[in-house]
């Protein structure tokens, strides 16, 4: 795995799971599993990080459940927090923040999806970082599918982030980073705090980076292709 000193890696995967169960999956989504392994593993062995790793998850009912989940984490890292909570979110920027009591705040952080596969080197991220010093850096990808939320660029800086508008040809891979992990929990909770179902739909991570922004951080991006979605079972078949 790559090193960056001191990261740590939150991966929020207490959503309800809506779009699997539609399709007739009764296995908690972290725990399906497709090709051989669940989408945890190849979340997390794709993202190829060393790190200290926070995974905040559901509290399933079955013990055969939580007894699969401890033991595919322990397989995946030895250094990990396990945050377990009964109550539905308004989205992966509420979950996250249910690690801020695990997190050092002056410390980077990660924060990443647990329903994708990243085919990358991180290398080019570490290296991004070690060149820019951002306050917050995206992972990028060029795309004109409307499904996907989009940043609005200006040199190396995102002035701009929306979750499914399409206001440029650059996608979010779902990959997001912070210098420190307490600006991720200060942003995100302002973000709790504006939130509104009218406007959004839900929490979405991404959408931290646009209080950064109103504070004029540095929020850098790199280019990132290889990105593989596995949140539908739709995804699932083609990525088998």
């Amino acid at each position: 795995m790559k090193m960056l000193n001191e990261l740590q890696v939150v991966i929020p995967m207490a959503g309800a799971g809506t779009r699997m169960a539609a399709g007739g999956e009764q296995t908690p989504k972290p725990l399906v599993s497709v090709a051989g392994k669940t989408l945890i593993e190849w979340a997390v062995e794709s993202l190829d990080l060393s790190g200290r790793y926070i995974f905040v998850a559901r509290k399933y009912s079955e013990k055969k459940y939580r007894d699969l989940l401890d033991k595919t984490l322990s397989k995946l890292t030895v250094d990990f927090d396990l945050v377990l909570t009964q109550q539905e979110t308004s989205g992966a920027a509420e979950t996250a923040l249910l690690a801020k009591s695990k997190l050092r705040v002056e410390n980077p952080l990660v924060v990443t999806n647990s329903d994708q596969y990243l085919d990358w080197n991180p290398s080019i991220f570490i290296e991004h970082i070690s060149r820019f010093d951002p306050d917050g850096s995206l992972g990028l990808f060029k795309s004109n599918n409307v499904a996907n939320s989009f940043a609005r660029v200006n040199g190396k800086r995102v002035t701009e982030v929306r979750e499914k508008q399409q206001i440029s040809n650059l996608a979010l891979t779902g990959f997001h980073y912070w210098k420190k992990a307490g600006t991720f929990s200060r942003c995100a909770e302002k973000l709790l705090n504006d939130f509104d179902r009218n406007v959004h739909k839900e929490t979405f991570i991404s959408l931290v980076y646009n209080y950064q922004i109103e504070e004029k951080d540095f929020v850098s991006y790199f280019e990132q292709d290889g990105l593989h979605q596995l949140g539908t079972p739709n995804q699932l078949l083609e990525f088998a």
